[in-house]
């Protein structure tokens, strides 16, 4: 047997067919970086949401990405992170990937302080200033 043959399905260019029409673009690799976006949001790179944070908070792109652990580049690391977040369907590993964190950091800023990005004001207003530049 040889695994690495592949046979010939009968009808499988029918279902083929009828999903490019149902779902134009997935199959033929042209749009696969949009389908990392959730529906109905403006697309928008991890790249740009920092460099819009980064522009409403005075903090660079670099120390946001950075090990700074002083308050304003923790503030401006977690509203990324939130932004993000809530802009695209970005896996953790990927936001990480990213932010130069591991996945549990993403995590717990995911899980800790996205909640309080409505009840803080400092989170609010950069949040709020970062996505209308977007």
């Amino acid at each position: 047997m040889n695994l690495h043959r592949v046979e010939h399905v009968p009808g499988f260019e029918d279902i083929q067919d009828e999903f490019h029409v149902a779902m134009p673009g997935i199959l033929d690799g042209k749009d696969w970086a949009r389908r990392t976006f959730k529906p109905g949001l403006e697309r928008h790179t991890i790249q740009e949401v920092m460099e819009a944070v980064s522009a409403v908070s005075g903090v660079s792109v670099r120390a946001i990405k950075g090990e700074s652990r002083t308050g304003d580049v923790m503030l401006a690391r977690w509203v990324a992170i939130c932004l993000v977040r809530d802009i695209t369907e970005c896996s953790q590993a990927r936001l990480a990937r990213a932010f130069n964190r591991c996945h549990t950091t993403i995590k717990h800023v995911l899980k800790n302080v996205g909640p309080r990005m409505d009840r803080v004001e400092e989170y609010r207003v950069i949040y709020a200033r970062a996505k209308a530049m977007l």
